[in-house]
């Protein structure tokens, strides 16, 4: 299981560029996860940490934010 606190630091590996689906070509994750990334919890870090591994895994992105 993914181990993650609130003062984990951001997933982002500095090559920011939203693809046509607003999901970040770096990251995974959407703007609306980007922006509010430092007043998630732990639980909603773990839940967006693994739906940006699905986004990896899937290159169309078709997964629900």
């Amino acid at each position: 299981m993914l181990k993650v606190n609130n003062k984990e630091r951001s997933p982002c590996v500095n090559n920011c560029c939203l693809d046509q689906h607003d999901v970040c070509v770096g990251c995974y994750r959407t703007i609306t996860e980007i922006i509010g990334w430092r007043d998630k919890s732990d639980h909603q870090k773990i839940e967006i940490l693994a739906q940006c591994t699905l986004r990896k895994n899937n290159k169309n992105h078709q997964f629900p934010s």
